[in-house]
């Protein structure tokens, strides 16, 4: 009894702790997805100051170890699957370039 009500305890944390998560991601996207391209673009300037840098990766294709290789940049990778949004399309443009000015680094060499 003791044995599964701890076991029942476990599961129960770890899934609190698994919607908290997932609640506070997609806050953070529903932030992003709220602005334009030019609000976006003070975002970035921002995040890139608080070194809070995202990318946000979609489409048909997987990311395969991008987010594992972009963190060694300090940005950090959501994988948004199949969605592709405009706006963050400009912020991730900005990453691209940030990338390319500031570390050399293509993104698509990320994805290996």
């Amino acid at each position: 009894m003791f044995g599964a009500f701890g076991l029942c305890l476990v599961l129960n944390l770890y899934l609190v702790a698994q919607i908290y998560e997932s609640r506070q991601i997609q806050k953070q996207l529903s932030e992003y997805h709220e602005l334009d391209c030019e609000k976006i673009t003070v975002r970035f300037k921002t995040d890139l100051k608080n070194n809070n840098v995202k990318y946000f990766s979609g489409g048909l294709v997987g990311s395969g170890k991008l987010s594992q290789n972009i963190k060694k940049y300090g940005i950090e990778n959501f994988e948004l699957g199949c969605q592709v949004y405009n706006n963050l399309e400009c912020y991730n443009e900005l990453v691209r370039n940030y990338l390319k000015k500031e570390k050399n680094i293509v993104i698509n060499e990320l994805y290996e």
